[in-house]
Parts: C-alpha cells; sequence; structure tokens
C-alpha cells in the first residue's frame, strides 16, 4: 500500500507504528500489515492521504519517503 499526503502533517500507525508525514511525503506499507489508522495532527490543517494499492508478492519493510529524502533506483 502507498499512502501519499498531499495535505497537513499527519501520522499513520501501521500495526502499532507511528509514521509522520508532512505533506508530499509517502509511506510504503508492506504485505502483511494488518491494522492501519489515519490522523491529523492539526484540525486546522488536516492531512489528506492518498491511498494506492496493488496485491503484493513478497514481504519489505515499511517505508517513509519525502521530497527532502528521495528513494534512489541504481
Amino acid at each position: 500500500m502507498g499512502i501519499i499526503n498531499v495535505g497537513g502533517k499527519g501520522i499513520v500507525t501501521a500495526d502499532g507504528k507511528k509514521f509522520e508525514l508532512e505533506k508530499l511525503s509517502c509511506l510504503y506499507l508492506g504485505k502483511g500489515t494488518k491494522k492501519v489508522t489515519f490522523a491529523s495532527v492539526s484540525k486546522k490543517s488536516p492531512a489528506i492521504f492518498y491511498i494506492l494499492s496493488s496485491p503484493a508478492h513478497a514481504v519489505y519493510p515499511a517505508t517513509v519517503l519525502t521530497k527532502n529524502r528521495p528513494l534512489l533506483l541504481n
């Protein structure tokens, strides 16, 4: 599952682990993640989460990517 925050600061909790997402940050959650919840840090500037999903065939760790720390592919 891919989650992109296009709003204010938000928190995604996946299987009890919290991930803070600034605007335009994204989170990858791998195969086997069971429980996911979403929250905004501020009611005045709520997070807006865009969610993408596709079947997974392998397990990869949860990873946060930001515009200041992109994923570089070789």
